[in-house]
């Protein structure tokens, strides 16, 4: 396992999502701003088009390309695991801990 080098840009919303920038074939490791027991993941490639769930809490809708990890001290999920980053893997994430608890993290290749 080895986790890529990572440059971030940007802001945490969705007109101007924080920009991340890895290597293809690494694995990116997206942090929310937010910690919930039932954090919701998702992805969609653009404004217009409609979202896919990644994960909710610690459970991923596909385990060989994504996982979940905790924040050690409190045990309470807040990071997404893009393991093996694709092209089809540049999506703009948004990780949401309730109504106003929403980031944004576009995922890109350099």
């Amino acid at each position: 396992r080895f986790l890529g080098e990572v440059y971030v840009t940007g802001n945490t919303n969705e007109s101007d999502p924080l920009q991340l920038f890895i290597k293809q074939g690494e694995e990116a490791v997206l942090q929310c701003l937010y910690e919930s027991d039932q954090l919701l993941w998702d992805a969609r490639k653009n404004v217009n088009i409609g979202r896919t769930t990644i994960a909710v809490g610690k459970d991923t809708v596909n385990g060989t390309k994504y996982k979940v990890s905790p924040k050690p001290s409190t045990v309470v999920y807040y990071r997404l695991h893009v393991l093996n980053v694709q092209p089809g893997d540049e999506l703009i994430y948004r990780c949401v801990a309730g109504v106003n608890k929403k980031h944004f993290i576009q995922l890109n290749l350099y």
